[in-house]
């Protein structure tokens, strides 16, 4: 086992595979070929285990399964937890943990950005070759319907149709348009006034007129 500097740091060997801390406080290798660069209290492997764990630094974080790595703020892959991958900021003081195998974990509140040529067609493949994504919008099983200008939503216009129906209802063919109406009523935009004021215009009945 090898510690290069730092205080209170360990390390142990498992299966005669040397370890290594780079230096920090408080920190342990205890896995074959297992690493913890620095940081405080973070452990790679552990006795018995956790062959070429990695922790490059950070606060409490713990890789204790093989080929795991862990970094951050109390980031943890379990002890059964092979291959995985955790990392956690510090926006909480909860331990971020794996929770399977082979798993890519981030705790990252701030939000993640991906930067980088996935494929030059756009393509997303998992790890055995197989096809997640073909890079092409029309593949998107959750994508909104886009019309172009010479198709029809036939719901929407079916929506459409119900409404205008629902408008006109009964109305005689002379006064089922907008139009119409308007027409009928002399298209005076005040009409109620204009009706109004003719009606006070009408004689009232306790008048009297003699020839």
């Amino acid at each position: 086992c090898v510690i290069a500097g730092g205080r209170n740091n360990k390390c142990d060997a498992v299966y005669s595979l040397p370890s290594v801390v780079g230096g920090g406080a408080s920190n342990e290798a205890n896995g074959g070929w297992s690493t913890v660069a620095g940081g405080y209290k973070n452990i790679a492997g552990q006795t018995g285990g956790g062959i070429s764990a990695t922790i490059p630094g950070g606060y409490e974080c713990k890789a204790l399964s093989n080929y795991s790595f862990a970094a951050g703020y109390r980031a943890e892959v379990k002890g059964t937890h092979y291959g995985s991958f955790v990392w956690a900021d510090n926006s909480t003081g909860d331990i971020f943990s794996s929770t399977a195998a082979n798993e890519f974990a981030i705790r990252a509140s701030g939000g993640m950005r991906v930067h980088g040529d996935i494929k030059s067609t756009g393509e997303i493949e998992d790890g055995d070759g197989n096809k997640l994504f073909s890079g092409s919008y029309n593949d998107l099983s959750d994508k909104p319907d886009v019309y172009t200008k010479t198709e029809t939503n036939t719901v929407a216009q079916e929506h459409m149709e119900a409404g205008n129906n629902a408008v006109v209802a009964s109305a005689p063919a002379a006064l089922n348009t907008l139009e119409k109406l308007a027409k009928a009523l002399g298209d005076d935009a005040n009409y109620a006034a204009t009706i109004t004021t003719e009606l006070g215009k009408k004689a009232d009945k306790t008048d009297v007129y003699t020839k």
